[in-house]
C-alpha cells in the first residue's frame, strides 16, 4: 500500500517515506505517529490515544511528544506555524488534515496498516456495543445504554487495554453486523455485547465477550435483580463484568502471544508469555518467568508491568523456601521501587509492588497506599483487591482485610490470585477467634492454589487449635507432597507467622 499526500509518498510495507521523490529518514516512532494520524484522519486524536498507539501506554512527557510531532511535521514538509498536514487543536489533540490518496503496490497485503480492516494494534483493544433491549420499554432502553456507558468508563481504568469511545461503538446500534465486520471497522480485537430484559418486577442483564477476529465467545454471564434496585444493580453488574472479563482478556492475549514466532516477540509479548509461568507457583515456572521478563526489560528497561511481575516472582521464592532469602527480598524491593520510579496506574502492577513493599520491607503503610492508588484507578481489579486483603491482614486490619477479600471474590471468583483473598480471610478469622470459619477459608485457598505455602500453614494452624489430629496428619502429608522439603523454619522466618509459633512447632515438622 502506498499513501500519497502533497509531495510525499509513504510505502507502508517497506516503511519508507519519500518527499519530492527523495527518501526521508525518520525514526520508527515518528513513522508510526504519521501513519496513525493518517489512518485516523477522520477525527481528532487525543494525546492519550497517541501515547497508547505509538508508545504502548508508557508515560511520556509533553516535551517528548512535542519533539516527535515536530519531527513528523519536518519529515513531511509541514510546520507548527503552517499546519497544512498535521493540525494541533488546543486542549483536544491532533488531526491529519491533508488530502490523502491510497494506491495498491505490487506487494500490498490484506493486513496493510492503513486499511480500515487492519489487524488490531499490538496492545489489546475492546469496543462495548450498545446493549440490546428486546422488550422495547423506554426505561429499559435508557438503562441498557447506561449499562454500556458505565462499562466503557470502568474498562478504561484497565491500563493495558484500549477502549473505543462511546461515539464510535454506539454507531453500530441496530445495524446487526457480524463480529468480524465490526471488529474490522473499529480496529479492535474484542467486543463486549449484551442485553437487558424485564419481567415481573425483575431485570436480567446478560453480557458476552467476543474475539472479533474469529467470532469466538470467550466469556458470558447473566445478572439478575429487582427493578427498583436498577441503579445499584447497574453498579454491581459493572464491577462484576469488569472483574470477570479482565482475566478472560489476559488469557486470550497470552494465547495470542504464544502463537507468535519467537523472533517477533516484543517486550509486551514476553511479559504475556511470562504471566502463566509466574502464576504456576512452581520453581520451574518462576525461573521461566524471570528469564522472559529479563528479556522484556532488556528491550524496555522502564516497563513497569515487567518490573512488577519480577517482584512478584521473587516474593514467591521468599514464601517457598528461597535458597538465598536476603537476595530475593532485595530483588523484590528493587523492582517494586522501579515500579514507583517509572510510575504507572496499572492496578495489577501496583499490587505486585505493594506485596513486595509489605513483605520485603514490612512497610505496610506504603503498600496500602499503593493498593488505594490501584483501586482508585480500577476498583474492580481482583488482584489488587486480593493483595490489599493480604496486606491488611498482615497489618492487623482484620475487617478491612475481609471486606477487600469478599470484593475480590465477588468481582472475579475464578481469578488466578483468589487464593490470596481466601488466605487473608483465614488469617483475619484466626485473629478474630473464629477458627472454624478460618479453616473453611484456608482449605478453599489450598484448593485454589496448592502451590501457595502460607495457605497450607493456615490450615495446619486451624487444625492444631481445633485438636483435629487425624485431619492434621492428612493435611501435613498434602503439604509435603507440594513442598517435599518443608520445615517449620519456612514459616517462622517470616514475621507474619510469628504469632502462630506455638501451633507451628506442635505440627511436628523438621525444625
Amino acid at each position: 500500500m502506498r499513501v500519497l499526500f502533497g509531495e510525499c509518498a509513504i510505502d507502508v510495507e517497506r516503511r519508507e517515506l519519500r518527499r519530492a521523490g527523495e527518501p526521508v529518514h525518520v525514526e520508527p516512532q515518528v513513522f508510526d505517529l504519521i501513519l496513525y494520524l493518517i489512518r485516523n484522519r477522520d477525527r481528532v486524536v487525543s494525546k492519550d490515544q497517541l501515547l497508547e498507539a505509538v508508545w504502548q501506554g508508557r508515560i511520556v512527557s509533553d516535551s517528548a511528544l512535542s519533539t516527535r510531532i515536530n519531527a513528523a511535521r519536518q519529515a513531511i514538509g509541514d510546520s507548527g506555524e503552517v499546519q497544512k498536514f498535521i493540525q494541533t487543536l488546543a486542549r483536544r489533540g491532533f488531526r491529519f488534515i491533508g488530502a490523502v490518496e491510497e494506491a495498491i503496490s505490487a506487494n500490498a497485503v490484506a493486513s496493510d496498516a492503513l486499511s480500515r480492516t487492519a489487524q488490531p494494534a499490538e496492545r489489546p483493544s475492546i469496543a462495548v456495543l450498545p446493549f440490546d433491549n428486546p422488550g422495547g420499554a423506554a426505561d429499559e432502553s435508557y438503562f441498557a445504554e447506561g449499562m454500556a456507558e458505565a462499562l466503557i468508563t470502568s474498562l478504561s481504568h484497565i491500563r493495558w487495554l484500549t477502549v473505543i469511545a462511546r461515539s464510535s461503538s454506539f454507531a453500530f446500534k441496530g445495524r446487526g453486523m457480524d463480529a468480524q465486520r465490526i471488529g474490522g471497522e473499529l480496529n479492535v480485537r474484542y467486543l463486549l455485547e449484551g442485553s437487558v430484559r424485564r419481567a415481573q418486577g425483575r431485570i436480567r442483564i446478560t453480557a458476552q465477550l467476543i474475539e472479533a477476529e474469529t467470532g469466538r465467545y470467550l466469556w458470558g454471564d447473566r445478572f439478575d435483580g429487582q427493578i427498583e434496585e436498577v441503579f445499584d444493580l447497574q453498579d454491581r453488574i459493572t464491577a462484576s463484568v469488569v472483574g470477570a472479563i479482565e482475566p478472560s482478556l489476559r488469557g486470550a492475549e497470552i494465547a495470542r502471544a504464544e502463537r507468535k514466532r519467537p523472533d517477533s516477540l516484543g517486550a509486551y509479548d514476553l511479559y504475556l508469555r511470562a504471566l502463566p509461568h509466574a502464576y504456576a507457583y512452581t520453581q520451574q515456572g518462576r525461573s521461566q518467568a524471570l528469564e522472559l521478563l529479563g528479556k522484556a526489560l532488556a528491550i524496555d528497561p522502564n516497563y513497569a508491568e515487567a518490573h512488577g511481575l519480577v517482584a512478584w516472582c521473587h516474593i514467591q521464592r521468599v514464601w517457598t523456601g528461597s535458597p538465598d532469602l536476603p537476595a530475593d527480598l532485595s530483588n523484590a524491593l528493587t523492582h517494586a521501587r522501579a515500579v514507583m520510579r517509572v510510575r504507572t496506574d496499572d492496578a495489577s502492577t501496583l499490587a505486585f509492588a505493594a506485596n513486595a513493599y509489605a513483605r520485603a520491607a514490612r512497610d505496610y503503610e506504603t503498600a496500602l497506599h499503593m493498593i488505594e492508588h490501584a483501586l482508585a484507578h480500577n476498583p474492580s481489579n481482583a488482584h489488587a483487591l486480593a493483595v490489599g486483603s493480604v496486606v491488611s491482614a498482615w497489618a492487623g486490619r482484620w475487617e478491612h482485610a475481609i471486606d477487600l477479600a469478599e470484593r475480590a471474590l465477588r468481582c472475579s471468583p475464578f481469578d488466578p490470585t483468589r487464593h490470596l483473598a481466601l488466605a487473608a480471610t483465614a488469617r483475619a478469622r484466626l485473629f478474630q477467634g473464629n477458627v472454624e470459619a478460618a479453616l473453611v477459608s484456608a482449605r478453599s485457598a489450598v484448593q485454589a492454589s496448592p502451590g501457595h505455602l502460607p495457605s497450607h500453614g493456615y490450615v495446619l494452624i486451624c487444625l492444631v487449635r481445633l485438636r483435629r489430629l487425624h485431619e492434621l496428619a492428612i493435611a501435613v502429608e498434602r503439604m509435603r507432597a507440594a513442598f517435599p522439603g518443608v520445615r517449620t523454619a519456612h514459616f517462622l522466618e517470616h514475621a507474619t507467622f510469628e504469632p502462630f509459633s506455638e501451633e507451628l512447632k506442635a505440627i511436628g515438622l523438621p525444625p
